[in-house]
């Protein structure tokens, strides 16, 4: 298998390089090949493993490490998802949008969500004020598309609820808005 690179100025050329050239001998199959390569970038699965490729790279730190994880992470099954929680995040400056927002689903999605606690103060390993939205798995995709349309200026985090609520927070969430760093250590990480 031929694989093709070339190098982008956001990469650390020696820890991640490094790392890369691991990811190639042990997963030679995963790897794109870049439609952006040259051929002063080929060389094949076996010389990168030994540390022999020369050129360029074009494969983003992020699609290394993704790729990297869905690898080496076990494989869940999606039915191992009992129900999915949305955490909308505010704090006291947009308090009174959250509770505008809360009062919206309330009315709107009563029939889809149960609505927690309006936290004015970091709970768990949430960063900021919240309140939670627990949403079964037959109604996620409804609800999910509902609050990516109407959360307005604020930024919601969900998740999945597994029996890993470590690795539902941190490897398997998604944000709607901006993201935040997790107090990852609530959840023994």
């Amino acid at each position: 298998m031929q694989l093709l690179f070339q190098l982008q100025k956001a990469w650390n050329t020696t820890g991640q390089v490094r790392i890369l050239k691991a990811l190639i001998a042990k997963h030679p199959d995963v790897l794109p090949v870049s439609p952006r390569a040259t051929p002063a970038g080929t060389c094949d699965a076996a010389s990168a493993s030994r540390g022999g490729f020369r050129g360029t790279m074009s494969i983003r730190a992020s699609t290394v490490f993704s790729r990297f994880s869905r690898t080496t992470m076990s494989h869940s099954n999606p039915a191992d998802i009992s129900g999915w929680h949305a955490h909308i995040y505010f704090d006291a400056a947009t308090r009174d949008a959250a509770w505008a927002l809360r009062e919206t689903i309330a009315e709107q999605l009563s029939h889809a969500v149960q609505i927690g606690r309006f936290h004015e103060r970091p709970v768990g390993p949430h960063p900021m004020w919240s309140y939670q939205l627990a949403i079964p798995s037959e109604r996620f995709a409804a609800v999910f598309a509902w609050l990516v349309l109407n959360h307005g200026a604020l930024d919601v985090f969900v998740h999945p609820n597994t029996d890993d609520a470590l690795r539902d927070h941190r490897d398997a969430a998604v944000w709607i808005g901006h993201s935040h760093t997790l107090n990852l250590v609530a959840l023994g990480g």
